[in-house]
């Protein structure tokens, strides 16, 4: 058997660490973006809030590693608070405002992520309240279960948003409290 020669044998170990690095390995895939895919239809936007003034942002995604210390991360007057231990490993959480409706109806609506993680303790959801066409009434957070709108204990904050916790993320959107309209005579 041949002797490597010195000036090969570095080169040949980095291979074969990048070979075994590689090796059936997972790789950490990126939330997904938008209306999930296992949803039965696109919300419907009609039973939610609409922004009283044109919303002008940055960027309509932001996504931030959040590990078993917690955190929390905004978008928009969005916000997820990720308590202590919720997590048990660094993950990747996102605030997705879907484009087109913030463009053609500026809808109070919002796709959080990572879908179909649930978390070892509940996270609050902040959405925006004032200065929306909900102001004043008495909206709730809902979340969209793949057919319908489902309302989630709300509370009112300080810096007027709503806020519901929630052990799971789906496209959530502050609710547009509608009169009830008695028909009969």
């Amino acid at each position: 058997m041949r002797a490597v020669p010195k000036r090969y044998a570095g080169a040949l170990l980095l291979v074969a660490a990048a070979v075994w690095a590689c090796a059936d390995r997972e790789v950490p895939s990126s939330p997904e973006r938008g209306i999930r895919p296992e949803a039965s239809s696109t919300p419907d936007v009609t039973p939610l809030a609409q922004y009283t003034s044109a919303l002008t942002l940055p960027t309509s995604v932001v996504d931030k590693l959040i590990g078993p210390e917690g955190g929390s991360l905004s978008l928009g007057g969005f916000e997820v608070v990720v308590p202590p231990g919720a997590v048990t490993e660094p993950t990747l959480f996102s605030i997705d405002l879907p484009l087109e409706d913030v463009l053609l109806g500026a809808y109070v609506l919002a796709s959080f992520a990572p879908h179909g993680q649930q978390f070892a303790a509940p996270v609050t959801l902040r959405l925006p309240y004032a200065g929306t066409t909900a102001e004043g009434n008495e909206s709730r957070v809902l979340w969209w279960d793949g057919g319908a709108w489902v309302p989630l204990e709300t509370t009112r904050t300080a810096d007027g948003r709503i806020e519901a916790k929630t052990s799971h993320f789906s496209e959530y959107g502050t609710e547009e409290e509608r009169g009830i309209t008695v028909a009969g005579g």
